[in-house]
């Protein structure tokens, strides 16, 4: 009986020790994994604390024009040579016929002598006066209705002046007799010669000045002889080279800004006119956009931003942004780094124009070393 009390007393000691350490164990692994929590933490935080700061800005996707930034050489729209169409000796004028001289619209450009022509058609006019007073009699025996209109004419009648329009035949009687007595010949004549002398004076048809002059007061002028060459100083076009895939973006009419390297200043014009014959030496088509600028010269360079086609829910931003012109970065959670696939609408310069962000997306404003998805970040919003 005693030494069966003992051996119960040894195994329960030993279910006791059990216990105990069981108990140690248990306990060991709580404080173990307390631990374990207590350093995570920490180190996630230290993770964060040392994250590098970007700056990152929210994107909502718009309707937006494209831009296309090009170049190209000015000229005028208006633009002429001038020739000579009667001969004679030249004159000297109040504004002299000079490269660079300037002249408004009516101003006298050139003056050929009309001496002899002139007196040579009062002359043809006067005798056109006889013919008429010769025929009064008749007129007023055969035609009284129509006398009177005849009489004014007559009495108004200057050589000096340009011929007034006849009067109104009132028969085919009364014209017939006009014909036969040669009126209506010398009268057309006459007016031929008129329109002939008026060649004698060039007038400035637009505001504009001389880019070129190839006679001076005093030389005899030639029929066919070119004089110079005159060039608007108001209205101009400018050229402009497109590829073919600039010219699907573009339209007639579209608003395009100009600039200048060279002076200071901003123009407005708007495409007028597009070719559609491929230049075989640059691979471009002609494009041209009109404008108007007092300030304007003819053959500067000016740049050009054309504002053409308006891409729906796309997104603007710097090409040193795209990643292989497939995706662009962005943050999600507030500090974890995500790729997001585009596709690439347009590029002008260091500007492009994509599509696949989604709205309201968190983008990296700034290029960042070494950037991966699941990278982690403190970011710094701002407002583009």
């Amino acid at each position: 009986m005693n030494e069966r009390t003992v051996d119960m007393k040894k195994i329960l000691i030993r279910r006791v020790y059990t216990l105990a350490a069981l108990g140690v164990i248990i306990l060991a692994s709580l404080i173990s994994n307390t631990l374990e929590a207590q350093k995570k933490a920490p180190t996630k935080n230290a993770a964060l604390s040392s994250a590098p700061l970007v700056n990152v800005y929210k994107e909502t996707t718009k309707d937006v024009s494209i831009s296309i930034d090009l170049s190209g050489r000015l000229s005028s729209i208006e633009k002429i040579n001038v020739y000579a169409e009667v001969s004679g000796q030249l004159q000297a004028t109040g504004k002299k016929f000079r490269e660079g001289i300037s002249f408004t619209k009516g101003d006298t450009l050139i003056h050929i002598n009309d001496t002899d022509s002139r007196l040579s058609l009062i002359a043809m006019r006067s005798g056109f006066l006889s013919l008429l007073t010769s025929i009064q009699t008749e007129m007023a025996t055969d035609y009284s209705n129509t006398f009177t209109n005849w009489q004014n004419y007559i009495s108004s009648f200057e050589p000096e002046n340009n011929l007034e329009a006849l009067p109104e035949g009132e028969s085919q009687k009364e014209k017939n007799f006009l014909v036969t007595k040669n009126v209506y010949n010398q009268f057309f004549t006459i007016k031929s010669l008129e329109a002939q002398l008026r060649k004698y004076v060039i007038e400035a048809p637009f505001n504009g000045t001389v880019h070129s002059a190839n006679t001076v007061p005093g030389t005899l002028i030639r029929i066919g002889q070119k004089i110079g060459e005159y060039v608007g100083s108001y209205n101009y076009e400018l050229e402009l080279g497109l590829s073919v895939n600039e010219r699907a973006k573009i339209k007639l009419n579209d608003k395009v800004t100009l600039t200048s390297e060279d002076i200071e200043g901003t123009w407005y014009g708007e495409v007028s006119r597009i070719g559609n014959v491929i230049d075989p030496a640059t691979q471009t088509l002609k494009a041209y956009v009109s404008t108007t600028g007092d300030d304007l010269v003819e053959g500067m360079y000016l740049k050009a931003k054309l504002n053409g086609l308006i891409i729906k829910g796309s997104t603007v931003m710097g090409s040193h942004l795209l990643i292989n012109n497939q995706y662009v970065y962005g943050v999600e959670n507030d500090s974890i780094l995500t790729k997001y696939p585009v596709k690439v609408l347009h590029e002008n310069n260091d500007l492009v124009w994509l599509s696949g962000v989604p709205e309201n997306a968190i983008l990296l404003a700034q290029s960042l070393t070494g950037a991966k998805a699941g990278k982690v970040i403190r970011v710094n919003s701002i407002k583009l």
